[in-house]
């Protein structure tokens, strides 16, 4: 009975032990492809809607790509387009795959960093550890490159760059090709390819080839815009941009991967410093760059991982990133007014959403509150601080419809045109600026409930 047991035990060891070499083997390229086309999957059926400038590049071929048409009472907005190339890309996946295509889009994002990353992650110690890496860094920027903005795209290609860099199969021919593709997209081309330059000298030549195409297209005026928007949070006065947050706050919830390079700094300095850079602006919007990059010092760990912990670790951040509710949807917007109307928005959330739901409207606010007028900044201020309204900027301006979800009162003569999703649309009668006039002494009255 003894000798029995003994073999059993025997068995089970044996078995286990040949279960965990197998388990413990790199997944194939075919198993890594299909974990990666599940995840992407997942994006479409439960999808993860872009909030902002995503919605108005893919219609901006409605208006002709001039956003003047789609902005017409903000003075800021540049003459030129500052996105006509990605906004040419966006509008044909619009037109071709509808209203849903935003998805087409952020897929092909993740599909760039998902590239950037695992090159970027070349030499790790197992093939399981780089690909399990690549999943959990495009988790921890998954918030930001779902936005799938220009400036996304210009930060997924820098980071294939800085890949690129460090491999000697890359001649300098492709450098000076794959700088010329960052710059012809993006009016700020110039911030991704001047830290390229401590690698390779092929970028000087990418960006003078940029500059000299946005002069031919812009004309000198570029400069000007360029400066405008540099210092674009002078012209905002007190509203503040999510965006614009300290790095160092934005960090802190991802502390930990500085870990790898306090231990690894030494084994690509080039790499440090060129994400140094992006710290200068100390904006939250260069995450999408610094994250992946500092995190990929973690390659340098010797990590074995078996597949089970693979499967799970991929499952886990399935769920690992945000969902839209339907009341946040752009499609709870669709069709609340009629096409080609004015309408004013108190948030720049509704604004995107409107533009991309309906046809041919006038909106204000712009893109950027900075270049919108005194009274259009303190109408956005008022809402959403105070819940009151400046009637002075309805005067004049001859908007059609308010929309907003913070008013506690407002101006005398709007009245409820209805009510979607968490928004309330009002209308604005034709002799709003009489009924204002006389209605000035009295005040504002009480917003009726919804």
């Amino acid at each position: 009975m003894k000798m029995l047991f003994s073999n059993y035990i025997d068995q089970a060891k044996a078995t286990f032990k040949m279960t965990s070499v197998r388990f413990c083997k790199d997944l194939s390229w075919s198993e890594l492809a299909l974990c990666f086309a599940f995840y992407c999957l997942l994006m479409v059926i439960f999808p993860t809607e872009p909030s902002d400038d995503l919605l108005r590049h893919m219609k901006a071929y409605t208006y002709g790509y001039d956003y003047r048409q789609m902005w017409p009472f903000s003075p800021g907005v540049p003459s030129f387009n500052l996105y006509y190339l990605f906004d040419v890309f966006a509008g044909g996946v619009h037109q071709l795959f509808g209203p849903h295509g935003f998805a087409v889009i952020q897929i092909l994002v993740v599909l760039l960093y998902a590239a950037a990353i695992f090159w970027l992650l070349e030499g790790a110690s197992s093939r399981n550890w780089r690909f399990t890496l690549m999943m959990v860094i495009l988790s921890l920027v998954f918030f930001r490159i779902s936005l799938a903005r220009p400036a996304t795209f210009e930060s997924g290609l820098f980071l294939l760059a800085l890949a690129a860099c460090n491999d000697k199969r890359v001649t300098w021919w492709m450098h000076l090709l794959l700088g010329c593709l960052i710059a012809c997209f993006y009016h700020l081309f110039f911030i991704y390819l001047i830290p390229l330059i401590i690698y390779r000298r092929a970028y000087i030549g990418s960006l003078l080839c940029g500059l000299a195409g946005w002069v031919m297209y812009g004309g000198m005026n570029y400069f000007h815009v360029i400066w405008k928007v540099v210092s674009i949070q002078a012209q905002r006065g007190a509203i503040r941009v999510a965006e614009n947050q300290t790095i160092v706050y934005a960090l802190l919830p991802s502390l930990f991967i500085l870990l790898p390079v306090l231990f690894y700094w030494r084994k690509d300095v080039k790499r440090l410093i060129a994400t140094s850079w992006f710290f200068l602006s100390n904006q939250m919007r260069y995450m999408e760059v610094i994250l992946p990059s500092l995190a990929s010092y973690a390659k340098h760990w010797n990590v074995k991982l078996p597949q089970i912990a693979v499967a799970l670790i991929l499952i886990s951040l399935c769920f690992f990133r945000p969902v839209t509710r339907p009341d946040d949807s752009w499609a709870v917007l669709k069709g609340v007014v009629p096409a080609g109307s004015r309408v004013l928005c108190l948030h720049s959330d509704p604004m995107f959403k409107l533009v991309y739901a309906n046809d041919n409207l006038q909106v204000s606010p712009c893109l950027d509150a900075g270049w919108d007028t005194d009274e259009v900044k303190t109408a956005i201020l008022d809402a959403g601080n105070a819940g009151t309204f400046s009637e002075n900027v309805l005067t004049g301006k001859q908007y059609e419809y308010v929309v907003e979800n913070t008013l506690k009162e407002i101006p005398p003569g709007l009245e409820l045109y209805r009510v979607a999703g968490k928004y309330r649309i009002w209308k604005v009668p034709p002799a709003i600026g009489s009924v204002l006039g006389s209605a000035a002494r009295t005040g504002g009255i009480p917003c009726r409930e919804s």
